[in-house]
């Protein structure tokens, strides 16, 4: 009801899946249920349903970049790897998850080694969250199953983590799973929205919108460093207001190029950044200011909860993901 008389009309869930909670939830033990400390499936469905009888829709946080090493796949990978004899090789026949990670016998940028083994795995975020070997058919198969699973629950769409880092550096192999990734989910139902984190500059969202995926969050013009706090920290600066109308005017037609069906996501701060609070210098007309400049871009705009009472937080993940301010204590 309070996110309904603020004129929302959807909310993003970020990982409410079960997790050791290494990251706040980003490191996913299962992707088809909900952990025990947010109420578990049946608070997750009187949620859905409540949203729905108020017209607002659900997207959940779909992390297919990594999962965690308690996740099945990895843990029945790593003890198949240790039970593994002198000199024997592991393979896809005696385990069928081994090829759902990238595995090294050299020691690598971004690598953790299997204790017990011999061998190291991708896991550019941290060693407790695997990074997923995206080629693999079978890995893509069981992503399918995942949105599946939500949407016909009722879910209506994904926003999708680390696009980036899928496969780390390289632009044109990230392009095609999230090209992937749209067609998938279209195929699965048409009403749906998608919304990807690639956290880089104007040029790099450009060639990602290429991919065909709906949309994209707009760094550029959000976070500490993005064009709405950049211009609010000089406006008296004349030229400044004429500057952001010409970039929001470029974006727009910088972004049709690369994908007419593009849909614009706008943000000003999110859970893993400083809140408007500290970017704005606490000052509350400007953080009123910005987030209207936020609004009226076009698009969807996402509004990071606490931002509409001033919430700060800033420096580590738990204070930029405090809870709620339900009351004034």
């Amino acid at each position: 009801d309070y996110l309904k008389s603020l004129g929302m009309d959807g909310i993003w869930f970020s990982p409410i899946y079960p997790s050791p909670g290494a990251d706040c939830g980003y490191d996913i033990a299962d992707y088809m249920d909900i952990a025990p400390e947010f109420g578990g499936m049946e608070a997750f469905k009187k949620v859905l349903d409540g949203a729905h009888e108020r017209g607002m829709k659900v997207i959940m946080d779909l992390v297919v970049n990594h999962t965690s090493t308690v996740h099945e796949w990895f843990y029945i990978t790593a003890e198949y790897m240790r039970g593994l004899g002198e000199g024997e090789e592991p393979n896809v026949e005696d385990c069928e998850y081994f090829d759902y990670y990238n595995w090294s016998k050299e020691s690598k940028p971004g690598y953790s080694k299997l204790g017990g083994t011999d061998y190291y795995y991708e896991c550019q975020f941290s060693y407790g969250m695997p990074d997923l070997n995206l080629a693999n058919e079978n890995v893509r198969e069981n992503i399918k199953k995942i949105m599946r699973y939500w949407l016909d629950m009722g879910v209506s769409g994904f926003r999708v983590d680390a696009a980036k880092e899928f496969y780390t550096g390289n632009v044109e192999k990230n392009v095609e799973v999230l090209n992937w990734l749209q067609t998938t989910l279209f195929s699965l139902k048409e009403d749906v929205y998608m919304v990807a984190e690639v956290w880089d500059d104007f040029g790099t969202l450009i060639n990602y919108y290429k991919s065909g995926f709906t949309s994209m969050f707009n760094f550029p013009f959000g976070d500490s460093g993005g064009k709405i706090i950049t211009t609010l920290r000089n406006i008296d600066n004349a030229n400044m207001i004429p500057s952001y109308a010409k970039a929001l005017e470029s974006a727009n037609t910088k972004f049709s190029e690369s994908n007419s069906n593009y849909i614009d996501a706008p943000f000003l701060s999110n859970h893993d950044v400083g809140r408007i609070y500290g970017f704005a210098g606490r000052d509350e007309n400007k953080m009123k200011m910005a987030a209207a400049m936020n609004l009226f871009m076009s698009g969807s705009a996402f509004v990071y909860y606490g931002e509409e009472i001033g919430m700060p937080g800033s420096g580590n993940d738990p204070s930029k993901r405090a809870p709620f301010y339900w009351n004034a204590a």
